[in-house]
């Protein structure tokens, strides 16, 4: 029963770092994505917005941002209407090293009204 307590508190204890963390993000640095919305999906766990931005050379990049889950959005003034398909919006965060994920910190909409959607311990150092 003791190994059964302790292996579950190691669990619980583990789940929310790995859901919370920032593994496979560049944490060194922060950059900055502006871009058309392409898609919102307000939803648990966390808000996303695929965006798409003119990469380097001209390409076009699409970006998924993640945001905070849609209570604490809602909770800090942003109705889910606000999200606008082919709105320009800047999200500055942390960048996934394997793919074009970003780990919103704070994200500003075409109106100028900017949210904080991270953990104010990582807020932006600087951007790209």
């Amino acid at each position: 029963m003791k190994k059964l307590i302790c292996a579950f508190a190691v669990m619980a204890s583990a789940a929310p770092a790995a859901h919370h963390g920032l593994t496979g993000a560049d944490t060194t640095k922060t950059i900055t994505v502006r871009g058309a919305i392409a898609a919102v999906e307000w939803q648990n766990p966390h808000v996303t917005v695929t965006v798409t931005a003119q990469g380097a050379g001209g390409t076009t990049e699409q970006w998924v941002v993640s945001l905070m889950p849609p209570t604490v959005m809602s909770r800090r003034g942003l109705a889910r209407d606000a999200l606008k398909i082919d709105g320009v919006i800047s999200a500055t965060g942390y960048a996934s090293a394997t793919s074009n994920a970003l780990n919103s910190v704070e994200f500003t909409l075409p109106d100028g009204r900017t949210f904080t959607t991270g953990n104010e311990k990582w807020r932006p150092v600087g951007g790209r």
